[in-house]
Parts: C-alpha cells; sequence; structure tokens
C-alpha cells in the first residue's frame, strides 16, 4: 500500500541551525513528483514553516502549532482549528499572573491568525519575538490584557523563563486542568537556558492531527509513517500500536527511542529523507 509519511521538523527533518539542507530540500522535491504522500506535523506556525521550507508544493496539509491547525501550506487556509475553551484560557492567566508569568498566545479570528503579548520581561521572550525563524513579523501585537482576545479562537499559550520556574507553572496547570489541556516542557535548543512551556487544548495533538490527514487523504493508519525527536512527538510515534510506524532519530530523546520501531541516524544526517527515498526505491 502506499505510504503516508509524516515528519517533525526541528530536530528532525532540520539540521541544528535550523536549516533545511540542500540535499533534504532535493529529497522532498524528489518524493512530491514521485506523487508520495508527504507531510510535516511541527509545533511552528505556518509563516515560521515557509521561512524554513520556502517554495516546498506540498500537495497534503500540513500539521502546525503541534496539532492546533491542520492547513493548506500555500493558502494557510485551516482545514480543523482546535481551540481552548474561553473559561479555561481565563484559568491559565489566571494561573501565570500569579505567578508574574507573562504570556505569548496565539489565536485565529476573523480568519487571521494572530500572535499577543501583554509585555515582555526577559532574555527568552525577547529572542523569541526577534528570531526570524519564527515569522512573527507579520502578526505580533503587544495589549493591554490577554482577557480581551477571549472571543478569538485561542490554540496555544506559551510561556518562556528558567527551568525551575516553568517545572512549577507546568505542574500547577496540569493539576488544574491536566485532563483538559497538553502541557509541553522543553529547553529551547537555539537559546539554551530558557525554557519554554507550550499549552494547548486536548484535542490539539500531533497523533490527533495525524489521523485526521489519515482520513483527509483516505489513507488506513496502517499506511502512515511519522518521525520524531521530542516530548511532543511522544503522542504521535505511538500511533504505532494503532498500526502506525513510529520512528526516532538518533538524536531523539530517550522516551521518544523508547516507544519507536526504529531508531534511525541523526537530524544533521538529512536521516529522514535518506529513509524515505530508500524505502521507495527513489
Amino acid at each position: 500500500m502506499a505510504k503516508l509519511y509524516i515528519t517533525d521538523l526541528d530536530g528532525t527533518l532540520l539540521d541544528n541551525t535550523p536549516k533545511l539542507s540542500d540535499f533534504a530540500r532535493y529529497g522532498i522535491e524528489k518524493i512530491l513528483k514521485a506523487n508520495i504522500d508527504f507531510s510535516i506535523a511541527s509545533a511552528r506556525n505556518i509563516a515560521s514553516l515557509r521561512q524554513l521550507l520556502g517554495d516546498v508544493k506540498f500537495k497534503l496539509p500540513v500539521i502546525e502549532i503541534n496539532g492546533a491547525y491542520i492547513s493548506d501550506y500555500s493558502t494557510g487556509r485551516h482545514y480543523i482549528v482546535n481551540s481552548i475553551a474561553p473559561d479555561i484560557c481565563t484559568g491559565i492567566i489566571n494561573i501565570c499572573n500569579k505567578h508574574n508569568i507573562r504570556l505569548f498566545v496565539t489565536s485565529h479570528f476573523d480568519g487571521v491568525d494572530r500572535l499577543y503579548y501583554e509585555d515582555i520581561n526577559n532574555d527568552g521572550m525577547r529572542w523569541f519575538l526577534g528570531d526570524k525563524t519564527e515569522g512573527h513579523s507579520e502578526h505580533a501585537q503587544e495589549i493591554k490584557s490577554l482577557k480581551d482576545i477571549l472571543h478569538e479562537q485561542i490554540v496555544c499559550f506559551m510561556a518562556i523563563s528558567n527551568e525551575e520556574a516553568m517545572t512549577a507553572l507546568s505542574r500547577e496547570i496540569d493539576e488544574e486542568f491536566g485532563n483538559l489541556l497538553d502541557c509541553f516542557l522543553f529547553e529551547n535548543p537555539y537559546s539554551p537556558g530558557w525554557f519554554w512551556l507550550t499549552i494547548h487544548d486536548k484535542s490539539a495533538r500531533k497523533d490527533n492531527a495525524v489521523l485526521e490527514l489519515t482520513k483527509l487523504t483516505n489513507h488506513d493508519i496502517s499506511d502512515v509513517v511519522v518521525f520524531g525527536d521530542q516530548s511532543n512527538d511522544i503522542n504521535m510515534i505511538k500511533l504505532n500500536k494503532l498500526g502506525a510506524t513510529g520512528i526516532a532519530v538518533s538524536n531523539a530523546i530517550e522516551e521518544v527511542k523508547r516507544h519507536a520501531d526504529k531508531t534511525i541516524g541523526d537530524n544533521t544526517s538529512d536521516s529522514v529523507i535518506k529513509y524515505i527515498l530508500a524505502q521507495e526505491n527513489l
């Protein structure tokens, strides 16, 4: 049966710059010209994907913001939006205010993706706002109160601080809303020392998005091959329990490797693209 290949981006498809190598770009073009189904499942938004991947002619929708959106790459139109209920958003903001933690909030409203923040209070946040690969220049907006935007579809909260503060915040969010939200805590590999906590609705997960993508493309779960490296990829890798194939790159965290069916080379060796090309005899 024809395969559906879905790969994470940072630490999996991209090198550590982060950049898509010339070989990987050539390989993706070859894969797409052969009409092999190939897509991306990333924590990044569509603007950031375009910054990094450029004019790749994706035929399938891509998964962005950890499954909050399933989107058309060329137009940015969302097929699916998984947002957080307004009352839960209020609770998240209240907890963060109590800890003096500032937030970035990603939303969708009136057909436009938006990024809001109240103020910037550390260098980790400044790095995020200024990083060109994040693609914030068109839609980042400073506002007086995040509670003023709760009528919009809020898809992600992100906090950036030191490890101790983010671990404590993650624990409290999980205790209050654990059955309703997914939180991912990780150190930013491109800005060492700063830890990011992303908060999504429980439905906004890569595994759920992959299942939706199989429906949109008329694939069976047994056709699916996924690649990942970090904690936000684990639920996607664990789709192997339903019949998919989960593959870890060798630089992946141990938990990803433990759940994967196979471990291949690292992200700096174009291992994902080499694997697909070999499997498809290209």
